[in-house]
């Protein structure tokens, strides 16, 4: 059972998460405004630039908000790219309010609910359930080397094409310009800031993580194995099926981090599917020991799963419910798995929910663990 004390501090985390999260809109704003000053400064000179209209001035500010928000997007295309190259498989994209995700075998198309990755994430991941290091090493970089090379080019393109000189003759061409210039200075922004080795106890930055493929040891080979086994668990393949090592090496080392949540809860789940509940339960109890450290976006994947293990593991439907509170839509949340979780805690439609969850490759697993619990008194 969760502490009160603990629920309270979910609770503030949560609240801090959303401050931090209109921190986050209001400084990008700022940014913007920067940007486009400096833009102005760099490239109008002391020509004269030409009156603009009302509708033009709104014309462009809302440009250069769209130019600041496709700047995360070129970033998170590049990832994506870089996957491709390595021979990864695309499992999802996150970007503003829209989520891709790719479960069952098909992308399914949603809204993202969470604020602190409206500036977007890219999931790719090894086809063959291995993450070697040269890939891994394409993948990251993709990020920071799109952002940066577009960037570069797209103030190239403002300095040879829209030369102060042409600015004087329409409001057109200085709206293009400076729209154009502020999509390059966004761009090199964000790839230098992302190339930075900032270590961040929770997401590290590419070039942190860059930095720690260099070195090896068994970070890297933990951050390698979650990967792994997010892709075999976004690609349906059932937990019992995982291979022991991926697990060994996922657990080689522990800290504060996300990666570490996720290896917690991947073994929490290979242990589930093999009918080991005791070691589940250990593996999953550590997990949410750190659970308040966690951003908004992983807190919301790791509440349902709170939810399912509370209400089928340990028969809590009080605490199960207070995690599904705390859920309001992570990035790899599945629809079935909140729609049997909310039968379970209501004790209403659950043979239907049993059946949906069954016909879904990535959650069938849990059907055959309610299954095995079914007449066992295994909650605590």
């Amino acid at each position: 059972m969760i502490q009160a004390l603990n629920k309270r501090d979910l609770s503030a985390e949560k609240k801090k998460t959303g401050f931090k999260g209109v921190a986050l809109v209001f400084g990008g704003a700022l940014f913007g405004g920067v940007v486009a000053s400096l833009t102005i400064s760099a490239l109008g000179g002391d020509v004269d630039l030409p009156t603009i209209s009302t509708s033009h001035l709104i014309s462009m500010i809302a440009l250069m908000a769209l130019s600041v928000g496709l700047a995360p997007l070129l970033h998170e295309v590049g990832h994506l790219v870089g996957g491709r190259l390595a021979g990864y498989r695309f499992m999802g994209l996150i970007w503003g309010p829209i989520r891709l995700l790719r479960t069952s075998g098909r992308l399914e198309f949603g809204f993202n609910k969470s604020l602190s990755l409206a500036g977007g994430i890219a999931i790719c991941v090894p086809q063959d359930g291995v993450s070697r290091k040269r890939e891994l090493v394409l993948f990251i970089a993709g990020g920071p080397a799109a952002s940066l090379l577009v960037g570069a080019a797209a103030l190239g393109v403002v300095v040879l094409a829209f030369p102060p000189s042409v600015w004087v003759n329409s409001p057109t061409i200085t709206i293009a310009g400076l729209v154009m210039g502020v999509f390059g200075l966004a761009s090199l922004a964000i790839g230098f800031i992302t190339s930075l080795p900032i270590p961040g106890a929770l997401v590290p930055s590419d070039g942190a993580q860059l930095l720690r493929l260099a070195k090896g040891g068994a970070a890297q080979r933990r951050e390698a194995a979650v990967r792994a086994l997010t892709g075999l668990s976004l690609s349906g393949e059932a937990p019992e099926n995982w291979p022991s090592s991926l697990i060994d090496d996922a657990l080689s080392t522990r800290d504060e981090s996300t990666f570490t949540m996720a290896a917690l809860t991947f073994a929490y789940q290979w242990e589930m599917g093999r009918g080991n509940l005791e070691r589940a339960r250990d593996y999953f109890d550590d997990a949410l020991q750190g659970a308040d450290a966690l951003p908004k976006f992983a807190l919301d994947d790791m509440a349902l799963e709170a939810a399912w293990f509370e209400v089928c593991v340990r028969e809590d439907k009080e605490t199960a419910a207070y995690w599904l509170s705390l859920a309001k839509g992570g990035p790899l949340e599945t629809k079935v798995l909140r729609e049997l979780v909310e039968a379970l805690v209501n004790g209403t439609g659950v043979s239907a929910a049993v059946a949906e969850i069954k016909e879904h490759s990535n959650e069938a697993w849990r059907a055959d663990c309610m299954e095995r619990l079914v007449g066992s008194h295994v909650a605590q």
